[in-house]
């Protein structure tokens, strides 16, 4: 049995078994303009997939040999997503981007500064999800009307590279 590990950094991902790397593979980083990040989901979780697969082959294990499996990955990058196809419907967006810094700046003019860090600990900063997925709703104005028909999840990169892989079963 093995214990599978992914590192998903910004621009690369890693696989361990046993502390061991096997593989790791660049994806793809768009910069739509000066300070934006984003991914195509996609590609993120069709890059997981097959270094994963090689690094198994490379070592002759099938996924009954996986134990278990360990991921790292860039925590807020955010994708949203379809619930009912699984596929994204904006890139997605990288932790790293500055592109809802403006929403971040007109929150914090309105007074919502305080607000917000007492209901959630954080400040506001275009590092966190919920400026990003404004900033989607802004700029494509069809996709909130969706959502207010509860058609979309928003969920960091964990569950978008887990999810398809566990056909949506519960994981912690």
């Amino acid at each position: 049995m093995y214990l599978l590990y992914l590192l998903r950094k910004t621009s690369q991902k890693y696989y361990f078994f046993f502390e061991r790397v096997f593989e790791s593979a660049l994806f793809t980083q768009y910069f739509p303009q000066p300070g934006w990040v984003e991914h195509d989901a996609n590609e993120i979780w069709a890059s997981q997939l097959g270094v994963a697969v090689e690094a198994m082959g490379k070592i002759g294990a099938t996924a009954e040999d996986i134990a278990a499996i360990g991921i790292t990955n860039q925590r807020e990058t955010t994708i949203l997503w379809d619930k009912f196809t699984g596929e994204a419907v904006y890139p997605a967006i990288v932790w790293q981007s500055s592109q809802s810094q403006s929403i971040c700046e007109e929150m914090i003019s309105n007074g919502y500064q305080k607000l917000i860090q007492e209901k959630t600990g954080l400040i506001i900063n275009p590092y966190f999800s919920a400026s990003k997925i404004k900033f989607i709703f802004d700029k494509k104005p069809e996709l909130l009307e969706k959502a207010k028909l509860n058609v979309y999840k928003n969920y960091l990169i964990s569950k978008k590279v887990i999810l398809p892989e566990t056909k949506h079963k519960k994981y912690s």
